[in-house]
């Protein structure tokens, strides 16, 4: 079993776009200037996973080359038992995962590709969201975003995928 600390072979730096710092900083202080009692996530890091986690759902990957781009160390992911959040989303994204990700430095890197893109997507999708209906609480925003997702129904689930561990 790969442990949290061993998860990654090489340290990295996962980046987003900082266009879309606004609305991090929203789901993180809500409208005051700094994470409250009231925050609904605690870091960056927390928003951002969330964010590649909506990107996903929403099918939505965007490229992050030519942005103005923030950054967070791959420690700062394990630090917080997020790390695995990266290998997730890349394997979720693929119609034919490939545990390989988890054992060399290309697959590694492209995972966390991967990742960078749906945070971006997810971002973007939460910023439109976010403008359409801007004067409610972190909370009420996530709440009704995820109630949206519910009253899909099945049909904007993700289908199942097979992962072949041999």
């Amino acid at each position: 079993m790969i442990s949290e600390r061993d998860l990654f072979i090489e340290s990295h730096v996962i980046r987003w776009p900082e266009k879309f710092r606004p609305v991090v900083d929203y789901l993180i202080n809500g409208l005051e200037e700094k994470p409250n009692d009231n925050s609904l996530f605690e870091r960056y890091v927390h928003v951002v996973c969330f964010a590649a986690g909506i990107g996903i759902k929403v099918a939505r990957r965007e490229s992050i080359s030519g942005e103005k781009l923030l950054e967070i160390d791959s420690e700062t992911f394990t630090n917080n038992e997020l790390g695995i959040w990266i290998f997730l989303i890349s394997l979720m994204s693929n119609d034919e995962p490939d545990i390989t990700i988890f054992r060399t430095p290309e697959g590694e890197s492209q995972a966390i590709k991967t990742f960078q893109e749906y945070a971006a997507g997810g971002l973007a999708y939460l910023n439109e969201k976010f403008n359409e209906d801007s004067v409610q609480t972190p909370f009420m925003f996530v709440r009704k975003l995820l109630n949206n997702f519910s009253a899909q129904g099945n049909g904007g689930d993700l289908d199942v995928v097979e992962i072949d561990f041999s």
